[in-house]
């Protein structure tokens, strides 16, 4: 699967992580004000490596089919959510 840096940060955006930094795109997932996640999208457009797509998926804590679904579009925030509270990184109220 090729995956897109342009495309990779508007699935980024999707899922309501906050962009930051110069160098690289830097991401910030919060979920009540709170820091649940981080991950990094080089800069540019074009192909993203193989291993560094690989990275980003870890860092989402997605396996591949969930990081084809949000890169996809089906996976939407609220799913998202439910996907890191399931894996106890967001605490269910």
């Amino acid at each position: 699967m090729n995956v897109k840096k342009r495309q990779v940060r508007r699935m980024l955006d999707k899922l309501h992580f906050k962009a930051k930094g110069k160098r690289e795109n830097q991401y910030y997932f919060f979920h009540d004000e709170r820091l649940i996640l981080t991950t990094a999208v080089p800069k540019g457009d074009g192909d993203i490596r193989k291993g560094t797509a690989n990275e980003i998926r870890s860092q989402m804590l997605l396996c591949y089919k969930q990081f084809q679904e949000a890169y996809s579009c089906p996976l939407r925030h609220d799913d998202y959510v439910r996907k890191l509270q399931s894996k106890g990184r967001i605490l269910t109220k």
